[in-house]
């Protein structure tokens, strides 16, 4: 009823295609959630599951939580995955989510755990399903269907919450947005913004940077750090961390990004960070790509930067899946970035080319060339011939000319995935993937950018279980309204230095905004 068997290829598909739509389509066919009823990964809070050895931060996929009470935890899997232990784990999570009341209540009564294939679920206390279903019983007409639709749907879990709420208090309890007005009042749209949209569409480069160019001038002008400690925190940023994790398993956090000697200590390693993957780990939007621009252009000091090369491949512009393609595409990007670090070399000149490929023509000199005389037409032309073939070869190129570039003073080169963690999560773990392959073939160390929900849940599976733990690090969002001010400041300093027709339209208002961030 919501969607075919083949289509259930991955574990996002078994979310999105087919428990998304069981749970949100009205009752009898699904359970009649609104979307507002169902929290996802980004929105709950892990908790702490199993015992000993087996011991494990865990979040589930969705919980439906109405009127601030959790009553079902749902977890999906990958088709080819077992569900009974996808189960065992929403039961104990729900039994964590139930010890935080008082003692006797337990509204989270339920957990459900589905592969598409299968679809199990069963009561918090036991690890017997009582209802099983596989993907051909999810029909109106059969009885396994109408049960599972009884037992789970709004209606039923809505009884649970207000008997939940009748034990919890005696007072009568309201919506906060029921003290707004009266329907009218409360279903009024906020009105368009169209200062604020004109605004940033004016000063992109400075909200949203892209280029290199308006991201270095960001991290030397406008860079906000992170302290892991901080004794103040305002009303915004509590409410934006406090959804975020506070620790990372097997991650060492950095202190200070402002001071980032964590980082600048690993990389102090030298030759020996060669063919290896340091991931850093943190949450969406906490700054991780402008970090790593932060480091490299503001605190690097003198001797990492003379012993170090940075590439960065923005993977925003990365071709869709993986495989030879994506391949071609990392070593192509890589042997663009290399040359534009020195605009002043022309490395496709046969003089640059002849040095690049030293060792390759050495071997061609002593062996088949060695009969011909040195500057001979023949000589030439095998020559010519040679360097060609090389040069069309991108993993060839790509490694001649790292080691040209990085055999000198002992230099590490250091290749950044930038844009890694705005992409999806089957993205990040191909990007790991990819990562894993560059490193391998290339004497490199990768600087891969992880969002922590992405990290903290596959690290132990492939391909991150892979993953040298004393180069995963860990960073903590700066202050949002830190951030904020200082853009504005920015566009504050450029709009005295470039005097135009719009200057006056921008300063009665930016004025106004810059007294309501003092207060």
């Amino acid at each position: 009823m919501f969607c075919g068997i083949d289509e259930l290829t991955n574990e996002s598909e078994v979310e999105q295609k087919f428990l998304w739509h069981l749970l949100t389509t009205p009752t009898p066919t699904g359970l009649g959630f609104c979307s507002v009823d169902i929290r996802t990964k980004t929105d709950i809070r892990r908790l702490r599951i199993g015992k000993g050895n087996s011991s494990k931060l865990y979040l589930p996929d969705y919980v439906i939580v109405l009127s601030g009470i959790p009553v079902v935890v749902i977890e999906a899997k990958h088709p080819d995955e077992d569900v009974h232990e996808s189960l065992r784990e929403a039961r104990l999570y729900a039994n964590e989510l139930n010890a935080s009341l008082p003692t006797g209540i337990n509204p989270c009564a339920r957990v459900v755990a589905s592969n598409g294939i299968m679809t199990v679920s069963s009561a918090y206390d036991t690890d017997t399903p009582d209802l099983a279903l596989e993907f051909e019983d999810f029909d109106l007409t059969n009885e396994k269907h109408e049960a599972f639709i009884r037992e789970l749907c709004r209606s039923t879990c809505q009884k649970v919450v207000n008997e939940t709420l009748g034990r919890l208090t005696s007072r009568p309890l309201f919506q906060a947005k029921h003290f707004l007005g009266g329907q009218s009042v409360r279903n009024e749209d906020v009105g368009y913004n169209e200062f604020g949209s004109q605004f940033a569409l004016d000063y992109r480069t400075v909200f949203n940077p892209e280029s290199r160019q308006d991201r270095i001038r960001i991290v030397r002008e406008a860079y906000i750090p992170s302290k892991r400690r901080e004794h103040y925190v305002d009303e915004i940023d509590r409410i934006v961390r406090t959804a975020v994790a506070s620790t990372v398993p097997g991650a060492k956090s950095i202190e200070n990004t402002s001071d980032p000697v964590e980082i600048l200590d690993a990389l102090r390693q030298g030759k020996t960070l060669e063919n290896k993957v340091m991931l850093l780990v943190g949450a969406r939007g906490s700054g991780k790509t402008t970090f790593v621009d932060y480091c490299r252009e503001v605190k690097l000091p003198t001797d990492l930067r003379e012993s170090t090369i940075w590439c960065h491949l923005d993977l925003n512009e990365a071709p869709p899946g993986s495989g030879t393609l994506q391949e071609q595409w990392l070593l192509n990007k890589l042997i663009v970035s290399l040359e534009s670090a020195y605009p002043e070399v022309r490395f496709r000149d046969r003089e640059y080319l002849e040095k690049v490929f030293g060792l390759e023509l050495r071997d061609l000199r002593r062996g088949p060339l060695a009969g011909l005389a040195p500057g001979s037409e023949a000589y030439e032309t095998r020559v010519a011939d040679r360097l060609a073939q090389l040069t069309g070869d991108k993993l060839t190129y790509a490694l001649a000319l790292c080691r040209y570039l990085c055999g000198g003073p002992q230099r590490l080169l250091i290749i950044v995935f930038d844009n890694c963690d705005k992409r999806e999560r089957d993205d990040q773990l191909k990007a790991f993937q990819a990562a894993r392959w560059l490193q391998s073939e290339i004497r490199c160390l990768v600087v891969l950018p992880l969002r922590d929900i992405t990290y903290e849940t596959y690290r132990d599976c492939p391909p991150l279980d892979t993953a040298i733990k004393d180069l995963v690090f860990r960073i903590d969002s700066p202050s949002f309204s830190r951030i904020l001010r200082r853009r504005v400041d920015m566009v504050l300093r450029d709009l005295k230095v470039n005097s135009s027709a719009r200057m006056l339209h921008y300063t009665w208002t930016f004025a106004i905004f810059q007294t309501a961030l003092e207060k």
